[in-house]
């Protein structure tokens, strides 16, 4: 996920400033009268940096852990909660 966030990154910066949002509209969850409430995916600058530090950070814990839980019985079970968590 870092590398595909990466690979966002990359071709977000040879945009302009004007295109480098990106806004999808799935679909209308709550519509009433004169309110709508919508599901959609948003991408932007500011999300797009936090998506970077978090896989990146997430990438680097997990290095971290196999060398750690290396003689651990239990690590199976601890890199399923781990990628629970991160997901």
């Amino acid at each position: 996920s870092f590398v595909i966030g990466a690979v966002l990154f990359v071709d977000m910066l040879g945009k302009s400033a004007d295109e480098r949002g990106l806004h999808q509209h799935l679909f209308t969850w709550v519509p009433v009268e004169r309110f709508q409430a919508d599901v959609a995916f948003g991408l932007d600058q500011l999300s797009m940096t936090f998506v970077l530090l978090i896989t990146g950070v997430g990438t680097l814990i997990h290095v971290y852990s196999i060398g750690y839980m290396a003689h651990d019985p239990r690590r199976r079970r601890f890199f399923g909660y781990l990628n629970l968590f991160l997901a």
